[in-house]
């Protein structure tokens, strides 16, 4: 990996050239929607989040509804 992101800003991205390919290295843009993520789903003022992921992992519940699987509304 190189040491200096080839895009800088809020999210940096790194670039790492391998034989056949090259890989992006989006760790700050992963702790970011993480960060995100836990936030919302730790907002004691608002449980919806938390109350909908605990509905998806119900696992009886398996048909999709209006072709949307759960997990996809969700996010």
């Amino acid at each position: 990996m190189t040491d200096t992101p080839h895009t800088t800003g809020p999210i940096p991205v790194y670039v790492r050239v391998i034989p056949t390919a090259v890989v992006l290295e989006l760790e700050a843009l992963t702790r970011l929607v993480a960060g995100d993520m836990v936030d919302a789903l730790l907002d004691p003022e608002d449980t919806t989040l938390w109350d909908r992921l605990h509905e998806l992992a119900d696992t009886e519940r398996t048909s999709p509804q209006d072709g949307v699987l759960p997990y996809e509304e969700l996010v």
